[in-house]
């Protein structure tokens, strides 16, 4: 007797049933939807993480700039430019210290907010930097330039309220009216994340996602009878939920 493969021409089917393509089109729809939404997640995850990670990378060198500065006997008040001067030339009056090749601005002795996008390790909007022989020790050093373009150290964040970071995986921008512990006119620099608006004055929660840092500040005020001289330590703040 002959052995072989026998075949069922004609007695089988071939292929899938139209409700058996439509229930496997389903399952794949429902599996898809599953697996984009833990991506959405992800994605938000490790943006607020991000975020988190500036904010202790900022209170570290704060940290290690406040100690800088005093050893350092460098300038722990704050000094406004001059009249034709540039901001850098605040660096020949001492106002500034460094973190490995890069000086970055004081005010009262910690980082002043224009140049908190400098020591974080990230990809960030307006970091240009110009070189100039310090004031006291004559070296060569490099601090970071100011500009006022879109984006950059000095954008104002309600320049425009719909202008939205491209183009760097996060870009900054200075709000100089924040009320912060009861302290108004907080001079403040956003580190926004790509696809979110420089505008978040007054968005809600839910649209909101971002790190703040607000430079230290020097007040005068009366307790009663007695003046008060007093410097307020930088203010970090994380939102989060529009992430």
């Amino acid at each position: 007797m002959a052995h072989g493969i026998s075949g069922r021409h004609g007695s089988g089917r071939n292929g899938f049933t139209l409700v058996e393509l439509v229930a496997v089109i389903v399952i794949l729809g429902i599996l898809s939807a599953t697996a984009s939404a833990k991506f959405v997640s992800l994605q938000s995850d490790a943006r607020a993480n991000i975020l988190r990670n500036m904010q202790g990378s900022i209170k570290s060198a704060n940290s290690m700039v406040f100690a800088k500065a005093l050893i350092n006997h460098a300038n722990t008040s704050y000094t406004e430019k001059g009249t034709g001067e540039d901001w850098s030339e605040n660096c020949a009056k001492d106002n500034c210290v460094s973190i490995g090749d890069m000086w970055v601005y004081l005010k009262y002795a910690y980082v002043d907010r224009n140049s908190v996008a400098f020591i974080l390790d990230a990809d960030i909007s307006g970091i240009k930097t110009r070189e100039l022989n310090h004031g006291t020790t004559g070296q060569k050093i490099k601090l970071p330039k100011r500009d006022s373009s879109l984006g950059d150290l000095n954008y104002s964040c309600d320049k425009d309220k719909n202008a939205v970071c491209t183009g760097h995986d996060f870009c900054q921008c200075r709000s100089s009216s924040e009320t912060i512990d009861g302290i108004s006119g907080r001079d403040t620099q956003y580190i926004v994340p790509k696809g979110f608006k420089y505008y978040q004055k007054n968005a809600s929660a839910k649209e909101s996602c971002y790190f703040k840092y607000s430079s230290a500040e020097y007040l005068e005020y009366k307790e009663g009878d007695v003046k008060v001289k007093k410097v307020f330590p930088p203010a970090y703040t994380l939102a989060l939920d529009g992430c």
